[in-house]
């Protein structure tokens, strides 16, 4: 009968062999066609090549939540793109309104400062005439 403390110290002390450790696994090249009318396809063979090169991603039970995880997050930095591109062209659009209508008031006291010296010049030729 073995002691557990014994057995513990036995395996800390003994050296380490390599079959006890697991190995690193090589990276294992992917291809595939996207086709981005129908992503499905390629999801398929995605999880088809991981299922048949993992030994175990598909045996856990969190393997639904791993994907749909990913999917979320995803999905979420999606919206976030699409919100700041929507932000992004609504500055945009403000900018060029307020562009335009500092334009229209420029415009427009230019044309008032032109009126009033043309008024005044009319004036001055009244009174000349006048005297």
């Amino acid at each position: 009968m073995a002691i557990i403390s014994d057995y513990q110290e036995e395996t800390q002390t003994s050296p380490s062999s390599s079959s006890s450790q697991p190995k690193p696994s090589k990276p294992i090249p992917f291809s595939s066609t996207f086709d981005p009318s129908n992503p499905t396809v390629f999801l398929e063979n995605v999880f088809d090549f991981i299922a048949k090169e993992s030994t175990d991603f598909f045996d856990n039970d969190s393997a639904e939540k791993v994907v749909l995880s990913a999917v979320r997050a995803v999905k979420a930095k999606k919206a976030k793109a699409v919100a700041a591109e929507k932000a992004k062209i609504a500055v945009e659009e403000k900018a060029k309104v307020d562009k335009a209508a500092a334009a229209a008031a420029a415009e427009k006291k230019a044309k008032e400062v032109d009126e009033k010296k043309d008024g005044e010049s009319g004036l001055a030729g009244i009174q000349k005439n006048s005297i």
